[in-house]
Order: C-alpha cells, then structure tokens, then sequence
C-alpha cells in the first residue's frame, strides 16, 4: 500500500534543500488543513515550526484535524523551560531570531485544550556542548558589534541550488569537544532534571 508523504515549507531555500537533495516532495507555502485535499496522516512532524506561529494553540488544532486516530504529531521546539534558557535569562540566544514569537515549554500544552481529543507526553534533549555554545552566543549578542547582527533570520536573494550539506572539519571537532566538556555540568543537571534546551512533545489523537 502506498504511503502519502507531504511537507510543507515557506521558505523557498529551504524548500528546495528538501526537494533537490533529500528528494521530498514539499509545498512551498504554509500548511492548512485545507490543503491536503481530505486525508489523514499517521505521523507529522514539527521540527523547529511552532515557535515561529502567533498561536500554536489554533496551529496544533488544526494539525490535529488531518491525523488519523491513533495518529503521532512530534513538536519539536527549544525548550522555554530548560535549564540554559533559565540562566541566560534575555539573552538565551533563541530569543534573537525576530520570527521567534512564540516560545513555549510543556506548561504551556496544559493551555492548548486537547485533553479530550489526544494524549500528550514530553521529554527533552540537547547537545552535550549546548550550554557552552548558549553562552557564549549570550555573550557576544551583549557586544556592541554583535548588536548589529543579532536578526539571525535576515532577508536573503534565494539561491539558483541548494548549499551543499554541512561537514566538520577537524578543527570544528576539536571545539565542540572542548565545548562538550565545559558543559558536562549542566548538561548532567540538565538531564537529570528534564529541562534540556530542545523539547520533545509526542502528540496522539485519541480514537
């Protein structure tokens, strides 16, 4: 039996990283419910979306609408709740990206008024060098000279191809061991406490 699988993503860039070299078919605008022509999914997913929707209550709602019974919706967000979002105060760095409006934590599901229609679990996880590399970009954006660059997501030319995927280099291992380490720490409390930076929410519709 054949699976229906669609994505759907704004950004043109980004889009077409999806479509040219992962070979998935993506539409380049943002979702509704009204666009998937009446069928229903078994899994979506969220990754870094929901911060960027004014109300992720009606957003959830309506991503709800298009799962089956049973069905799985995996948000994935930084974690309002974390323990470097805590001690970074303002300057938690995913604060700067001025199309981050809405910041959520696993509280804020006990507002979105799904007990009827689904379950909702939560956990959360980070690099073992997050709150190192937090830090530091908290501390530059204090910098005078970092404060004309802090909008991360400015207006660019859309590209003819797609950026060729990442690969680290020798000496960027060598930092994110180094930044590993000075975090093991909070990573550890982290961990213990279930307050890592990014926040995982599994979504299941009820039958």
């Amino acid at each position: 039996m054949r699976k229906l699988v669609m994505g759907f993503e704004p950004s043109t860039d980004h889009a077409r990283v999806a479509t040219r070299l992962l070979n998935l078919p993506v539409v380049r605008d943002y979702f509704s419910a009204t666009r998937v022509a009446g069928n229903a999914y078994d899994l979506i997913m969220l990754s870094h979306v929901i911060e960027h929707i004014y109300d992720p209550r009606a957003f959830v709602h309506e991503i709800i609408k298009v799962l089956k019974p049973g069905g799985v919706l995996i948000v994935l967000t930084p974690n309002n709740e974390s323990l470097v979002a805590r001690v970074t105060g303002k300057a938690w760095p995913m604060l700067k990206p001025v199309d981050h409006v809405s910041m959520i934590g696993s509280l804020a599901y006990d507002f979105f008024g799904l007990r009827e229609i689904a379950e909702v679990h939560h956990s959360s996880s980070e690099y073992p060098f997050e709150f190192a590399a937090a830090a530091i970009a908290a501390l530059r954006s204090s910098m005078p000279r970092s404060r004309r660059n802090s909008g991360a997501h400015a207006a660019s030319t859309p590209r003819a191809e797609p950026p060729p995927l990442r690969r680290f280099g020798i000496k960027s291992n060598a930092l994110r061991w180094c930044l590993t380490a000075v975090s093991a720490p909070m990573y550890a409390a982290g961990f213990a406490a279930g307050r890592q930076a990014c926040l995982k929410s599994i979504v299941v519709r009820k039958a």
